[in-house]
């Protein structure tokens, strides 16, 4: 038995497992060579087999932790979440501890999408071992599920690639997308193609990758290889390239057998919202409607099985840090503190343009885009850290120099996190910043503002019909009524706090920019007080390729068009009076109409 667990040990399974069965067809009873052999089926990744030689010894040893844990992590890599999670349960209630426990446990928990529970085990395991290559890879894939995207870049930033299995650097390739290094996360996945390539999987994943980068040739050949569609996953990238390709009506009888497949609710959201985009190209306003509609019902729920606090809260709660009174005069006066410039803040409600506009300027040779980064966000909690009064304009007043400075740098820390400042001007993309006028006030005096505007109808709509992820704030956009009540908040919050801090701000509508680009752009840069870039017009009417962080990737990847203008009207039939009524001040005020 010694000898038999040392060559185990050494990784040559397969003689223990013709010794184990030699003495068991001579001795069936006993219990530690039918161990040894499970052991050697699961190192030889017959997992099935392991599975059912575990089975037979819980029957003689249903309290045996060790046995317990072995089991569990046979069913999960059969794929059998629920019967792993009962297995771990089961060692919990025997005494099982320590990081094997924590980290199986965890990961069946997250495969049963009991997210809380998994972050509490996979936690301890981490910490238990913070060096363990699979811990760690755990870890970032449950904070994923979590969308606490930043959260799991660090944990990943530490991982050691090579000392995982393909697929787990498979996994790790697909955190390493969804936190923003496409790069590296295509060139592992290429990799771990060559070295698994009948998985098909490992193709749709790349698919999805290469489509939100714009890659729609490569898209083609990796859906090629992968085959016709198998899973949901499969059927929605697939779906995505047709869509993008105008192939609308293949794209749907590619989608239609999975909408009604008993999928997770995330995947289920995906599949509905890309069902209503596909319904929306059709002009089929009602039945896209009806789409929308049971893709906002999976999100919610999606959303409340990973922090079901999220579902009770106010997810704009943050407007109530505003000022109650005119910033002091000081607040405009120039930092000069050694740190470069004062960023450029492009903003507005989500769906108004800043996507396209960002594209544009983005281009300027004396602007360096950042895009969608919460550098404001980490300069902001770092403030709440500091103690200082309940009332924002009392504290912020209170910031002397030294401690201004500090929060500048923080700002300044955070966006080196995503490029290097090469001199040129920040164009700090982020459209919600506006909700933080009196930091951008106290902080950034110099900062100039452009705000991108759009008729309310058209914000309101794209915004319901858009998948803006599991978060609370994706709850605001659940119906027209609540999108309509969300606009209206924060565009009052905005024109109340504009009117006390007075922030440099050029407002440009979207359907300008679309139908008169070279003005429209020409006052964007005397704004900035920049010079206008020879060739504009040449540079809007191409096509432009590329990763876009937002929802509205595909679109502005086209060439400059109408389509979406006035596209709220073929919708108005679903717009409530009480929608409509929360809209018409701001419909007035922008100089748009109902009609």
């Amino acid at each position: 038995m010694d000898a038999a667990l040392a060559r185990l040990h050494a990784g040559d399974a397969a003689p223990v497992e013709d010794q184990a069965r030699a003495v068991l067809r001579r001795h069936p009873e006993r219990a530690q060579w039918r161990y040894l052999l499970a052991l050697a089926l699961a190192a030889q990744e017959r997992h099935a087999q392991a599975r059912e030689e575990l089975e037979r010894l819980r029957s003689l040893s249903p309290h045996d932790p060790a046995l317990l844990l072995n089991l569990g992590n046979a069913c999960l890599a059969c794929g059998d979440g629920p019967a792993a999670l009962q297995a771990f349960e089961a060692a919990a209630c025997a005494g099982a501890e320590g990081v094997a426990y924590w980290l199986g446990h965890g990961i069946a928990a997250l495969a049963c999408q009991h997210f809380q529970l998994a972050r509490g085990l996979l936690a301890r395991a981490l910490q238990a071992q913070p060096d363990a290559p699979d811990v760690r890879l755990a870890n970032a894939e449950c904070l994923c599920e979590l969308e606490q995207l930043e959260a799991a870049d660090r944990c990943i930033s530490a991982l050691d690639l090579a000392a995982l299995s393909w697929l787990q650097r498979a996994d790790a390739a697909w955190i390493l997308a969804r936190c923003g290094h496409e790069d590296r996360a295509d060139a592992l996945l290429q990799d771990c193609i060559r070295a698994l390539p009948g998985r098909a999987e490992l193709r749709v994943r790349r698919a999805l990758l290469l489509e939100r980068l714009n890659r729609l040739d490569d898209v083609a050949d990796e859906l090629a290889r992968a085959g016709m569609p198998a899973t949901p996953m499969h059927a929605l990238a697939r779906s995505r390239w047709l869509r993008r390709l105008d192939r609308t009506a293949e794209a749907q009888a590619c989608l239609a057998p999975f909408l009604a497949d008993p999928v997770d609710d995330a995947m289920a959201a995906q599949l509905q919202f890309e069902a209503a985009r596909l319904l929306d190209a059709e002009g089929r306003s009602a039945a896209a409607m009806d789409a929308l509609a049971r893709a906002h019902r999976h999100a919610r729920r999606a959303l409340a099985a990973r922090h079901p606090q999220a579902v009770l809260d106010d997810p704009f709660a943050w407007l109530e840090q505003r000022l109650q009174r005119e910033a002091p005069a000081c607040w405009r006066r120039p930092a000069r503190d050694g740190l470069p410039a004062d960023p450029v803040f492009l903003v507005g409600f989500p769906r108004s343009g800043t996507t396209l506009m960002q594209r544009i300027l983005g281009a300027h040779p004396a602007l360096q885009p950042l895009e969608e980064r919460p550098a404001l966000e980490a300069m902001i909690a770092a403030f709440h850290e500091r103690p200082h009064a309940s009332d924002l304009c009392t504290a912020l007043d209170g910031l002397d120099a030294r401690a201004r400075t500090e929060l500048r740098v923080r700002y300044w820390r955070e966006v080196g996190r995503y490029l290097r400042p090469d001199g040129r001007r920040l164009l700090d993309k982020y459209p919600l910043s506006f909700s933080r006028a009196p930091y951008l006030a106290r902080c950034f005096p110099d900062a100039q503002l452009v705000f991108m505007l759009r008729h309310p109808c058209d914000v309101v709509l794209s915004c319901h019909m858009q998948a803006f992820g599991l978060n609370g704030g994706a709850l605001a956009f659940e119906t027209l009524d609540s999108t309509a009540r969300t606009y209206a908040q924060l565009m009052d919050w905005w024109h109340e706090q504009q009117a006390r801090v007075n922030l440099s701000v050029l407002e440009v509508r979207h359907e300008d920019l679309v139908d008169e680009p070279v003005a429209t752009l020409r006052s964007v840069f005397g704004f900035l007080r920049l010079p206008v870039v020879d060739g504009l017009e040449d540079r809007l009417d191409a096509a432009q390729p590329g990763r876009i962080r937002t929802p509205s990737y595909a679109q502005v990847t086209r060439p400059l068009n109408r389509a979406g203008v006035g596209r709220w009207q073929r919708y108005r039939a679903h717009f409530s009076a009480h929608a409509l009524d929360l809209l018409a001040p701001w419909v007035r005020r922008l100089g748009y109409s109902l009609e």
